[in-house]
């Protein structure tokens, strides 16, 4: 299985940012790549992301674990 990682430093408190990140019906007012997000962001449950890429008429559907 394919794994990609990335890592930022964002300047506010853990819960601040944690509230964006669950915000899943603001995702495309903020993320160009992950347009769209719904589920729980409860551990063992699964978010449906749909990602964008250069095309806009190939937006990718995947499954992931929370």
């Amino acid at each position: 299985m394919k794994k990609v990682e990335t890592e930022i430093l964002i300047s506010a408190p853990d819960s601040d940012v944690w509230r964006v990140l669950i915000e899943f019906n603001k995702y495309a007012e903020w993320n160009p790549f992950i347009i769209k997000a719904s589920g729980k962001a409860i551990v063992g449950e699964q978010l449906q992301l749909t990602l964008r890429s250069g095309d806009k008429n190939k937006d990718m559907n995947f499954f992931a674990p929370s």
